[in-house]
């Protein structure tokens, strides 16, 4: 779901545009849950598909054309809110997915990620380094350990594209 914040009456000046998009996983199908929860390489990916579509070409041109500026001028999405109707715990914390859950850590249910404004979100390398932050910035919320080594392992398998 896509909200586009216009002005409220005709005639009244446009100061800014808001785009907020919603996007909801339905963690049940398509081979996405584990025994262990949601896996951490289906969240990179889903995490990563969602920041890269946001600052696609096309996308950001059609963004620009609705807010009156150049696409050169278009900011980058400035975060992430992460929500989940389960706990994060149970989530990734499984048994099997390399995550070391702190004991006594109470619970968590997301996190508000913010983007650094200095990473370019358009270059692949940057914006995968945004995104392995934001996982990292999940897991410890909820009190769990280890996503940086499973990150850096998800992220060998499948290194940066060399720009062509």
């Amino acid at each position: 779901m896509a909200n586009v914040a216009l002005p409220d009456a005709y005639g009244t000046p446009v100061t800014h545009l808001v785009v907020s998009l919603e996007v909801m996983a339905r963690i049940r199908h398509a081979g996405l849950v584990t025994s262990a929860g949601f896996t951490v390489s289906r969240l990179l990916e889903l995490v990563d598909a969602l920041m890269s579509s946001l600052v696609e070409d096309e996308v950001t041109k059609a963004l620009a054309a609705l807010a009156g500026i150049d696409p050169l001028v278009m900011p980058q999405p400035l975060g992430l809110d992460f929500l989940s109707g389960t706990g994060v715990q149970d989530l990734l914390g499984g048994d099997g997915t390399g995550l070391t859950q702190v004991p006594d850590a109470g619970s968590s249910y997301g996190a508000n990620l913010l983007a650094d404004p200095g990473i370019d979100q358009r270059d692949t390398a940057e914006r995968r380094s945004l995104v392995d932050n934001w996982l990292q910035q999940i897991s410890l919320d909820a009190g769990l350990l280890g996503m940086e080594c499973i990150v850096e392992l998800l992220r060998a398998r499948s290194p940066v594209p060399t720009p062509r």
